[in-house]
């Protein structure tokens, strides 16, 4: 027994030696974004993440989600059986302490390799501006207002396509997993022009008990450990297809957020259902409209009477939406996704998906952001 303990302690003590190895490690190669696309994200990634979904894909329950349910119960009886122990004289208060620390470090430890080794080096690519080629440099708020109009106009024009109706908010027309499995069409029209936005083998799944992943805030989320996108569906269904390419954009290994926001709006732009057109447009617009708010009021105020009124009733309503489930425990879920996208380099934390409007800004100084833009890929 003696030597079974010993050798249990020995390898949590190697696995807590392993953290500072793991930092300067990932440290070094992160220092090289070339070598990280091209031996990582276009080569070792996209392996992994072919793997992990044509083992996960297939499955219509969201495993990642049932295997953390797993890891909270396993935690809670840990937990438990340490307090009956302390009761039991068996165990110091400082004993289960020091379990609780060496037994987090160790697992930490193993958690940061996986991350970094199956998504986390991702952060540190090659810009997908580069990919593109799209000029987000000297952007002036003369072209930001621009930009705002033009997306104004054309998320007014692609509701119409949907409906008329300017009193009560859209009702996308599809189901839950007919959304899911549309946004490939989307990313199968961008890929004939920037092959590293193909997509293969769709594992996105619906959330289960999706008003709890609102309450906390959160629209969708990638799980590396399994390359599943998992997806809350409940917010209002015109919203959906923007997340849903979104977390595609994350699978792809565009772990930046305006990043993803960007593809998401290539995908949902070249769609050939129109529900995933006033998707894209509405989330670009808004991105890009907020940004303009933040540095020039009166042009936002002005152009705001631009937008139509059935579009304010869409926006209206998914703010609506999200203030019903506001609570302290948001907050705390954005002010940690903010320290997490800053730990990882990501140095405008949280705001970092409204970032996407300089890219936005680059398309249109590269086509004028017209309803054909990208013609190869978008014809109907």
């Amino acid at each position: 027994m003696k030597i079974k303990n010993t050798t249990i302690n020995n390898w949590i003590l190697g696995l807590i030696v392993f953290i500072p190895v793991q930092f300067i490690f990932f440290n070094i190669v992160t220092r090289n974004h070339n070598l990280v696309e091209n031996v990582f994200s276009q080569n070792i990634y996209k392996g992994i993440v072919f793997a992990l979904r044509s083992l996960f894909g297939w499955i219509n329950i969201p495993v990642a989600q049932i295997v953390i349910l797993g890891l909270i119960i396993v935690a809670i009886v840990f937990i438990i059986r340490q307090i009956v122990l302390i009761k039991q004289g068996k165990l110091h208060f400082r004993g289960f302490l020091w379990k609780v620390v060496i037994n987090g470090a160790a697992v930490f430890s193993v958690f940061y390799f996986l991350f970094m080794t199956l998504w986390g080096l991702n952060y540190h690519r090659q810009a997908v501006s580069e990919i593109v080629e799209v000029n987000t440099s000297n952007i002036t708020t003369a072209e930001l207002e621009a930009v705002c109009l033009k997306l104004i106009q054309l998320t007014n024009q692609s509701r119409k396509q949907l409906t008329n109706n300017e009193q009560h908010s859209v009702v996308v027309p599809l189901m839950s997993r007919q959304i899911i499995e549309r946004s490939m069409l989307g990313y199968a029209r961008v890929a004939k022009v920037f092959p590293q936005f193909e997509y293969k083998k769709l594992s996105v799944k619906s959330v289960y008990f999706p008003k709890l992943m609102s309450m906390v805030g959160v629209g969708g989320i990638y799980i590396p450990f399994t390359g599943e996108a998992i997806v809350n569906m409940d917010p209002p269904s015109f919203a959906l297809p923007a997340t849903v390419c979104h977390e595609m954009a994350h699978q792809l290994g565009f772990s930046p957020e305006d990043e993803a926001n960007y593809i998401s709006f290539l995908a949902c732009t070249s769609n050939p259902d129109p529900s995933f057109r006033y998707s894209g447009y509405l989330m670009a617009m808004r991105h890009a409209m907020y940004t303009l708010a933040g540095l020039n009021h009166e042009a936002y105020a002005r152009l705001q009477q631009n937008i139509g009124k059935g579009v304010m009733v869409d926006i209206n309503a998914d703010k609506a939406y999200w203030r019903s489930f506001y609570n302290p425990l948001t907050t705390f879920t954005s002010f940690f996704y903010d320290y997490f996208l800053k730990a990882n380099g990501q140095h405008h934390g949280i705001k970092s998906y409204s970032l996407m409007v300089k890219l936005i800004v680059g398309e249109y100084r590269k086509n004028g952001l017209s309803m054909n833009f990208h013609k190869s890929y978008n014809e109907q």
